[in-house]
């Protein structure tokens, strides 16, 4: 593999991480039902 190949898929690593970290909301200690209300907010 070429280092901009490497490079490539640690951008889009990072991206992904990036996104999972900000964008995702916390369901830990929720049920089902509660994470359905907090979607039809």
């Amino acid at each position: 593999m070429s280092l901009a190949t490497i490079s490539l898929w640690i951008a889009c690593l990072a991206f992904t991480l990036f996104f999972m970290w900000r964008f995702t909301v916390e369901t830990k200690g929720k049920t089902l039902e509660e994470i359905e209300r907090g979607w039809r907010k």
